[in-house]
């Protein structure tokens, strides 16, 4: 496996290929397997921004959209050029509920274009969709919006903690969050690791509520704090028993998270 995996690594760095590593639960022996077989990148990559080494595969997969949107020249979300910057709503944006406060509109709009941003066809995919699916689709993702339940944290506050039961995922709405590096992994390439910043826009936790075990790595609240919108397996299994399609947009949010 070491060596399939080294080959790889050099396939893709042939090509140009930005590679992040997730490296969770191993060994030493693992470790020294792995770097005799060149599979680990090497400290001139990481320098140059080619190769990441995380500690979770939320943080691998946050690496990997950043470096994406840089490479298409396209803004974070959430700043003034990016996605959340929108002037003027299209019918489809319109206010959930007209009776709720405007700091709740513009929380629930806010969550709406973030989650949009998860579930929209990918380029290339050719989907066809009428503006009445669209709409459709949009009232769901509104409902969801509605689903989340809306959480503060002051600076160093932990969100979640390694170790604990995984009862809910997380999308960072304002602020950052960084994640502990896993100081007592034992192996000295995760040690390098250090902290990983996630920005707003970012899924934390979804790989682990997916997959149903604990949480892989604490995260916590940047120098500023942050906001997030959480949905917890309650109102996950409440929605399947009750809103399948809403359900499947669920699954359609954690598939393109990981994607």
């Amino acid at each position: 496996c070491a060596r399939a995996l080294s080959k790889l690594v050099v396939a893709l760095k042939t090509d140009s290929v930005c590679i992040a590593f997730s490296i969770s639960g191993g060994t030493p022996q693992m470790q020294r397997l792995l770097e005799e077989n060149g599979a680990f990148p090497s400290e001139e990559d990481i320098r140059r921004g080619r190769s990441v080494i995380t500690d979770n595969v939320d943080e691998a997969l946050a690496w990997c959209e950043r470096g994406a949107l840089r490479e298409a020249n396209v803004p974070l979300p959430g700043t003034p050029a990016g996605p959340l910057a929108l002037t003027s709503l299209t019918p489809s944006q319109r206010p959930i509920e007209h009776d709720l406060k405007s700091s709740e509109v513009a929380r629930l709009r806010k969550l709406t274009v973030f989650l949009r941003e998860f579930v929209a066809p990918l380029p290339g995919s050719n989907s066809c969709i009428d503006a009445e699916a669209m709409e459709a689709e949009t009232r769901r993702l509104e409902t969801l919006a509605g689903r989340l339940e809306d959480r503060s944290f002051q600076p160093g506050d932990a969100l979640f903690v390694a170790g604990e039961a995984c009862h809910d995922f997380m999308l960072l709405v304002e602020g950052t969050a960084v994640s502990d590096a896993a100081a007592d992994a034992g192996l000295s390439v995760w040690a390098a690791t250090g902290k990983f910043t996630f920005e707003p826009g970012s899924l934390l936790g979804e790989v682990d509520f997916h997959l149903g075990g604990h949480r892989s790595y604490t995260a916590r609240a940047g120098p500023q704090g942050c906001r997030v919108a959480a949905l917890t397996r309650k109102t996950v299994e409440q929605l399947e028993a009750h809103d399948p399609r809403l359900a499947l947009l669920v699954q359609r949010l954690a598939r393109q998270g990981r994607a």
